[in-house]
């Protein structure tokens, strides 16, 4: 049996979300916690997520996601996400983590 890639469970319970509903829950969803996953995901599954929110939302994640590709994700970060996702996407509300993303500071 193949093992379940984690943002595979995101991508179930989008599809089974009318577009509507779908389109509310992620923009009220942190732009982090659509765009650390659509790091791990293949141009299609990425197009479909982006497609479901504001121009500005996708855009705001997009370069979200450029700023992310420098920077070494922990998996159990990136399975919080997915997990915190999936729970909003079911009509559930996640606990409350702060931030997952934090820019370092630059060093002088």
């Amino acid at each position: 049996m193949k093992a379940r890639i984690p943002h595979e469970r995101i991508l179930e319970e989008a599809h089974r979300l009318d577009p509507v509903s779908l389109h509310n829950i992620l923009m009220r969803t942190p732009d982090a916690e659509i765009a650390i996953p659509l790091l791990f995901m293949g141009e299609a599954e990425q197009r479909f997520l982006l497609s479901a929110l504001s121009e500005e939302k996708a855009a705001r994640i997009r370069s979200l996601m450029g700023r992310l590709q420098r920077v070494k994700i922990p998996y159990e970060v990136y399975g919080e996400v997915v997990k915190n996702l999936v729970i909003r996407l079911q009509g559930g509300r996640p606990p409350d983590v702060g931030t997952y993303y934090r820019p370092g500071s630059p060093r002088g």
